[in-house]
């Protein structure tokens, strides 16, 4: 699909028979959109770097190859483009151990072609990893290239700030090597705890078993959540809104789990079990603690401590087993009971510390569709706090002709607070 090196590339050209005929966007059956993850494509097959010593030019004459290369390769790589795409995305990962290219052509259908880029584009792509380094901060993680047909090109360098999608992620080792060879003063927290949890967090139910049965230290009860009748149907409510509003980006809740995720990455998991009992547990994103654990080689705070048998793997967080669990609360005898290491879980949770958090949060989300009725939406949450909502309740409060009012009393069953 590209010319040989030296030649002036044509992926497609004079083949008006067969353009975009490689592959589709990808549909995101959550979001309804188009993934823009899925415009990948093929895997550099040429051998990766072994420890190169880092370059150090001086600063303008680095910014001005830099640029130059950025240039080069951007100019390269669109002119691999079949006739009649309209959008270009290319992605490079890269450390010392391991090497992957996609890039993708779209045209104005979303019909994608991939292509493989030629090795003269590989070696710039290189040169320009080694040129990025800057002080301690080491070189990019990936290179991103984006254009759109006759507006330009833009290269992004991405040093990990957000998390690589999991088809750009390398395995562990990748990342440790390339540390090796360019020493970070610091890594974002999903990158360290990627490549340094080791399964610290992870709690099987027979380590759970081992640990009661050798516990030295006693939980702390906590008095400063709600109990969880009022934080399940808090959480439940506000679930329920956002149905009723048809917007997929609420908390969830089914008949014993209930989940969070903010956009911040954030995010929590409610897992009620029988007896009156349940675990809540989720990860603060950047937590100092996580950060001071993996970035300055201190202990994992122990958020398991005193915790009993049945908190365990099954009911914990996903968090928890790449090692990025911030707090960790289990629901036993009517109180609320921690480690005594434990952070402020607040961002990581939907509003639900207080009655009038719901009702702020469900009038905030009203208000940018129709007028809302203050005592309608208290008089809602106090009925979902004790699990007596009746149909009519939620009735006043969506009372809009577009509101879906069937989903929403729908999740309010599930959850187990309605009366009906």
């Amino acid at each position: 699909m590209t010319s040989s090196e030296g030649d002036t590339p044509s992926a497609f050209s004079g083949a008006a028979d067969v353009p975009f005929l490689l592959g589709e966007l990808g549909v995101d059956p959550l979001a309804g959109e188009r993934s823009v993850e899925a415009v990948a494509v093929q895997e550099v097959s040429s051998p990766p770097v072994e420890d190169p010593a880092p370059v150090r030019a001086a600063d303008p004459e680095r910014a001005a190859r830099l640029r130059e290369l950025g240039g080069l390769i951007g100019r390269d790589l669109i002119m691999l483009g079949p006739a009649g795409w309209s959008r270009m995305e290319a992605v490079f990962a890269l450390t010392t151990a391991a090497e992957a290219g996609y890039v993708g052509f779209v045209d104005d259908q979303g019909r994608v072609a991939r292509v493989e880029p030629p090795e003269r584009i590989l070696a710039a792509v290189r040169d320009h990893r080694l040129l990025s380094t800057a002080d301690d901060d080491g070189p990019w993680w990936r290179l991103l290239i984006e254009a759109e047909a006759g507006r330009g090109f833009d290269v992004i360098q991405d040093g990990g700030e957000e998390p690589f999608p999991d088809d750009q992620l390398f395995e562990p080792e990748a990342y440790r090597q390339d540390l090796r060879a360019f020493p970070r003063r610091r890594l974002p927290v999903w990158l360290a705890a990627y490549i340094r949890h080791d399964d610290r967090q992870v709690r099987t139910p027979r380590q759970a078993a081992e640990a009661v049965r050798s516990a030295q230290t006693p939980a702390t009860s906590d008095s400063a959540l709600p109990d969880l009748p009022a934080l399940w149907g808090r959480w439940a409510i506000i679930a329920a809104a956002f149905l009723a509003l048809g917007s997929p980006q609420g908390p969830g809740v089914t008949p014993a789990l209930a989940w969070f995720e903010d956009e911040w990455r954030s995010g929590s998991s409610l897992f009620v079990l029988p007896g009156g009992r349940a675990v809540l547990s989720g990860g603060v994103s950047e937590a100092p603690e996580l950060y001071a654990a993996y970035n300055s080689g201190g202990p994992l705070p122990d958020l398991y401590a005193g915790a009993p048998v049945w908190v365990a793997d099954p009911v914990l967080d996903p968090r928890s087993r790449g090692g990025l669990l911030s707090f960790c609360y289990w629901w036993s005898g009517g109180k609320w009971y921690h480690s005594g290491a434990v952070s402020d879980p607040g961002p990581a949770l939907p509003p639900v510390h207080s009655t009038a958090a719901t009702v702020l949060v469900l009038t905030e989300l009203l208000g940018a569709h129709t007028p809302p009725r203050p005592g309608a939406i208290s008089a809602l949450v106090r009925a979902a706090e004790a699990g007596k909502v009746r149909r009519p309740d939620l009735a006043a409060v969506f009372a809009g002709a577009d509101h879906d009012l069937d989903s929403a009393y729908y999740q309010l069953i599930i959850a187990g607070v309605t009366v009906d």
